[in-house]
């Protein structure tokens, strides 16, 4: 399974939305790669000021993410549960 952030990394030179996301992502030096929630990667856009057009495609990106990875949030919940324990 992807991370987030690699799976991201493969929509970079796309010309859309996410392509611009994708770039801007490779492109931050504090972009949280390892990141495992949402929750994180929204705390980043927020801190680097990005607009709320740029927030609004992270989180299509991100449920993009889970229907290719075959996740849903109930289980990501529970995998992030079983990796805490």
């Amino acid at each position: 399974m992807l991370t987030f952030s690699a799976w991201l990394k493969t929509k970079r030179g796309e010309d859309s939305p996410l392509g611009d996301l994708a770039s801007d992502a490779a492109s931050d030096r504090k972009w949280p790669v390892n990141g495992t929630t949402l929750d994180e990667f929204q705390r980043r856009l927020a801190v680097s000021g990005a607009c709320p057009e740029a927030r609004n495609t992270l989180d299509a990106a991100w449920r993009e993410y889970e229907r290719s990875q075959g996740l849903s949030a109930r289980s990501l919940r529970r995998s992030r549960r079983e990796v805490a324990a």
